[in-house]
């Protein structure tokens, strides 16, 4: 027995000899630096059986970041006031509308593509979406963040999708609720990091822009409080109290010779038959100085708007420190906005799929 235990022995230390040459090859032969982690893009049955939906997920979103630049939705109206009018008819045009039901066939099919798989396969809708996404960025720059935060939103249902079990309304409204979350944050980032990069451009421009649609919508407001003053009874302007009107009386030689009874009566005579006229009077003045004030076109030389700006930043430094986060803050307030729609639409488009 003991031959053979002996050469059982030598084995494992031939074996343990062996395991550390190899050890020390794969060291030396290690590349030094950096190493880019290793991503397994396996491809299985199920990414065999929903491979042609990431075609359609690239044509579907391709059009639809299409859409969004042709409605004519640029960042740069969300810092005029004087624009926000035209921004919500954009948001009704036909554009934009058909923009939002695309997208959430994009939302719905990605997140159908991942019930079932991994996670890793979230990686595939990326290459999709986001090979869409630097396409539309090529034609329209001005939008390229907001085509990869819908790209990367969108890669993201895939993601949250492969983590349910339940194939059901619920189970993909939780999925795309959370994909759409990602997106609110990427917006609040993205809007952010540019509008800290250019603040001094940035607040300029808004603040310009404010003092621009103050002047110009401030005859029409005027006008507004002169109709409001106009209508307003003319016992609200009678100012002048009977007290009042009895100190300046009493310096009357014939109102000093009546009795205490006669001065009341001649007071209260005094009273009904002055005080309209004057309340008359005084709403009179009143609106005239408002419609000539509406009449007179406003305007500030750019000094004067320099030193308004100057002002503010000096008494209300938080405004100009946190300038970033308020529009920021903006942005994520639209986006607030879309996200029912897109939530709504997507759950529904997956609920359907499923049924397929």
């Amino acid at each position: 027995m003991a031959p053979d235990k002996k050469s059982k022995e030598d084995l494992e230390k031939e074996l343990a000899e062996l395991k550390r040459k190899v050890h020390a090859l794969e060291e030396e032969t290690k590349p030094s630096g950096f190493e880019l982690p290793r991503i397994d893009f396996k491809i299985d049955d199920h990414f065999k059986l929903k491979a042609p939906f990431l075609a359609i997920l690239f044509l579907l979103f391709l059009f639809s970041c299409y859409l969004l630049a042709k409605s004519q939705v640029v960042s740069s109206d969300f810092f005029d006031i004087s624009r926000a009018q035209l921004n919500m008819t954009r948001f009704l045009s036909f554009n934009f509308l058909a923009f939002v039901l695309l997208a959430s066939i994009s939302y719905g099919l990605a997140a159908f593509f991942g019930y079932g798989g991994a996670k890793r396969h979230s990686m595939f809708t990326f290459i999709a979406a986001g090979t869409s996404a630097a396409i539309m960025w090529m034609m329209f720059p001005d939008l390229g963040l907001a085509f990869f935060a819908f790209a990367i939103s969108i890669a993201s249902a895939t993601f949250f999708a492969a983590a349910e079990e339940k194939q059901d309304l619920g189970a993909a409204n939780h999925a795309l609720s959370r994909a759409l979350t990602i997106l609110t944050v990427l917006v609040f980032v993205f809007s952010f990091l540019v509008v800290s990069g250019s603040r001094d451009v940035y607040f300029d421009q808004f603040f310009n822009n404010s003092i621009s649609f103050t002047l110009s919508a401030a005859p029409g407001m005027i006008k507004a409080g002169a109709a409001i003053v106009q209508s307003m009874p003319e016992e609200n302007f009678q100012f002048v109290k009977k007290e009042d009107l009895r100190s300046e009386l009493a310096k009357q030689v014939w109102f000093s010779a009546l009795s205490k009874a006669q001065q009341d009566t001649a007071l209260e005579a005094y009273y009904q038959q002055v005080g309209p006229q004057m309340a008359l009077q005084i709403k009179t003045l009143v609106v005239s100085k408002l419609n000539d004030a509406a009449s007179k076109p406003m305007a500030l030389d750019p000094k004067t708007v320099a030193d308004i700006k100057a002002k503010l930043i000096h008494d209300f430094p938080q405004i100009y420190d946190f300038f970033p986060v308020i529009i920021a803050v903006i942005f994520v307030s639209y986006i607030s906005l879309l996200k029912i729609p897109l939530n709504i639409l997507s759950s529904i488009v997956c609920l359907l799929l499923f049924k397929l």
